[in-house]
């Protein structure tokens, strides 16, 4: 026999070990019926341990966050990234540098680039204290 053939050979003995050791071990914890029990068990787990993170968030204050979506113009749930980018969109609109011709529209302008950073800056706060609903962080 060549080396490659012997190579071979070693390559699929070991292969079939890593195999019939997997059997073996699926076999000590009950068999296929017991390990799908236990995967089964910690589903259950997992998802009651994320309906009880989802109850704890304060609906008063998902409520202000979504307001504060709805002025930045996006929709209730997006990213950091995206925040961002629409914040720094609507700052360029509405800054109040560019209406420095009437008062009137600077104060406008004023307000609306005051109310643009807060929901900036909360939606940013919330993001980073949420509790996460997928485990992550």
């Amino acid at each position: 026999m060549s080396s490659w053939q012997n190579r071979l050979r070693d390559v699929a003995r070991e292969r079939l070990n890593r195999l019939q050791d997997r059997v073996a071990a699926v076999e000590a914890q009950g068999g296929l019926q017991g390990v799908a029990e236990r995967l089964f068990e910690r589903l259950e787990q997992r998802e009651q341990e994320l309906w009880e993170r989802a109850r704890a968030l304060d609906p008063e204050e998902v409520a202000r966050v979504r307001r504060w979506y709805a002025r930045l113009e996006l929709e209730f749930g997006a990213g950091d990234a995206e925040v961002k980018q629409a914040y720094l969109r609507l700052m360029r609109l509405y800054h109040p540098d560019r209406f420095t011709r009437s008062p009137e529209d600077e104060q406008l302008a004023t307000r609306l680039s005051q109310e643009l950073t807060m929901a900036h800056e909360g939606i940013q706060r919330w993001l980073a204290r949420r509790p996460r609903l997928d485990g992550s962080r």
